[in-house]
């Protein structure tokens, strides 16, 4: 991979995108593991998963996304030392899912980059949606709604 001109080698690097501003890239690689990598350093302790693909504004990647001002960035997943430890990680922090959810949808900063919201669906034992959500605000339940699932699938849903 080439950014500004330097050359580093990455196993199998992918995802690269920047911010909003562009004073910062990240991509997904598995070296040394399956990491987050912020300006080619991977942030510790973080072993990612991906995202559910959903048609968001600019600025998403499918495994993780900046913050509108760049100075924050949030990807899903588990930590390296403990697979229990999921959930959305928060510039390296564990916002833990509650209630076992593990799905994250719609996951965005407010313009203003100070809240962090997302959709969760509740999952029946066999896997399969409930007809019902959840709003995430900073980590928290905010609103539980009706799944409209035409309408989650339709561009600039929000």
């Amino acid at each position: 991979m080439v950014v500004d001109g330097k050359s580093k080698d990455y196993k199998n690097a992918d995802g690269l995108a920047f911010s909003q501003d562009g004073s910062h890239y990240a991509f997904i690689a598995n070296y040394p593991n399956r990491g987050l990598y912020v300006d080619g350093i991977q942030v510790r302790g973080v072993a990612t998963d991906p995202l559910n693909k959903t048609n968001e504004p600019p600025g998403v990647a499918d495994n993780f996304v900046f913050s509108p001002d760049g100075k924050h960035i949030v990807c899903p997943g588990h930590s390296d030392d403990n697979s229990n430890k999921r959930g959305l990680y928060l510039d390296g922090v564990l916002i833990p899912a509650s209630d076992g959810q593990f799905q994250f949808r719609h996951v965005m900063f407010t313009p203003d980059s100070k809240h962090l919201v997302w959709v969760g669906a509740r999952q029946t034992q066999g896997g399969e949606d409930h007809d019902d959500s959840w709003l995430y605000i900073d980590g928290v339940k905010a609103v539980k709604f009706t799944a409209n699932y035409p309408l989650e699938s339709s561009p600039d849903n929000w």
